[in-house]
């Protein structure tokens, strides 16, 4: 079991004001939280494989492919735009100089 001392002193380094009252609920919850912790230490898991996540998952993964918009080319639409030239869409500026 954890002593008052030992709470008071982990206020003191985590900059905390306790009350008495506060102190011995801090000492029963942190407790309770070594003694899980040591139940779990004692559990056997040599030979179990270490898990990241409790699905599977997996990426969907597709073949790269290059062709051409559907339904028009890009020589159709970069026509379409308003201030196009050499293959390229003139815009508006977004920084200024």
């Amino acid at each position: 079991m954890i002593s008052k001392d030992e709470i008071k002193h982990l206020a003191i380094l985590t900059r905390l004001e306790l009350s008495d009252r506060e102190v011995e609920e801090f000492q029963k919850d942190l407790t309770a939280i070594i003694d899980y912790v040591s139940e779990l230490r004692s559990i056997h898991v040599e030979g179990v494989l270490p898990m990241t996540h409790a699905e599977p998952l997996f990426n969907i993964m597709r073949e790269d492919a290059c062709k051409e918009p559907s339904g028009k080319t890009v020589q159709q639409l970069t026509n379409s735009f308003p201030d196009a030239k050499d293959g390229y869409l003139k815009v508006s500026r977004v920084f200024e100089r």
